[in-house]
């Protein structure tokens, strides 16, 4: 498929006792035709994931990570498809370039965490803003019926105005979502694909569970992100979190009772991005939560 394809990442860099030497970047990956092209070969400096993930000097602007790419899942494909949507507004994939020259890579811009740019000057318009990007990338995935089965807190970047400044296509503020490799592309949509077993991923699943519908895994992970976002952002400042922004956040996550077909636990990605507009603009205009609770009163409960 791929013209001089190397093995599988990870690619381990090995010293002379067999051992793994974490922190030093593969020789075949130095020798890759498309970073030689871009004079990227003498920038790589640090390890990110090693075996598989590098960078440039961490917290230089401009900078770039390189992935190598595992030919054997469906992240070439899943990122084929994304990066062709790219001008997308619903669209939070990171803009990134993905080269089949030789085995494939995928050159990103480097970010930072998403949590690191929440605003505690308007926090509770910061929540809202994070978790709508959170459920309208995810949801715009799931309309390509794309799922990417291992969202968390680590796969969600965002830039700052220096990001902004340097990388063109980069937005300051926007959530971008990272990391495919897990990821998986179905026939059937949300609320008709039945349970599948989870591949190994970052979240723990709730009750030990081994399979899940994976439109409905998404926004359980979605939901438990927000949780602990929650959680760290009203660590320091009273009083607790708002009734509303839990109540919403344990509609996300919902009550799971291990569903082996598809999933009504909690609601689709649609759905939960149908609240959040609403949601979005009335803490944009109102002052209080009264008003939301009433407007919103008959949407909790719908899962469709």
């Amino acid at each position: 498929m791929y013209a001089k394809v190397g093995p599988s990442p990870p690619w381990y860099v090995y010293d002379a006792a067999g051992d793994i030497c974490a922190l030093d970047i593969p020789d075949r990956l130095l020798q890759h035709p498309e970073l030689e092209q871009r004079g990227l070969i003498l920038r790589l400096r640090d390890t990110l994931k090693p075996g598989c993930v590098y960078s440039t000097i961490n917290g230089t602007i401009p900078g770039c990570v390189v992935k190598i790419l595992d030919p054997n899942t469906e992240e070439v494909a899943i990122q084929q498809r994304l990066l062709r949507e790219i001008n997308r507004p619903n669209n939070h994939t990171l803009p990134s370039e993905m080269t089949l020259t030789g085995h494939p890579l995928l050159i990103m811009p480097m970010m930072v965490e998403y949590t690191t740019v929440i605003a505690t000057s308007n926090l509770c318009r910061s929540l809202v803003r994070a978790l709508l990007f959170r459920i309208q990338g995810i949801e715009f995935l799931h309309s390509l019926k794309i799922v990417h089965m291992d969202v968390c807190d680590g796969n969600m970047l965002t830039a700052d105005t220096r990001h902004a400044s340097a990388y063109q296509r980069v937005v300051a503020g926007r959530l971008y979502i990272i990391d495919f490799g897990q990821s998986r592309q179905f026939a059937l949509g949300p609320g008709v694909q039945p349970a599948i077993t989870l591949p190994e991923t970052q979240m723990i699943p709730p009750k030990d569970l081994l399979y899940f519908d994976p439109y409905s895994w998404d926004v359980y992970c979605a939901g438990v992100t927000m949780e602990w976002l929650l959680k760290v952002s009203y660590r320091y400042i009273p009083p607790d979190p708002p009734w509303l922004a839990k109540t919403l956040v344990q509609w996300l996550i919902g009550d799971e009772r291990g569903c082996s077909g598809v999933c009504h636990c909690r609601p689709t990605a649609r759905t939960a991005l149908r609240v959040l507009i609403v949601l979005r603009w009335a803490v944009c205009v109102m002052d209080g939560y009264n008003y939301v609770v009433r407007a919103m009163s008959q949407l909790w409960t719908t899962h469709a």
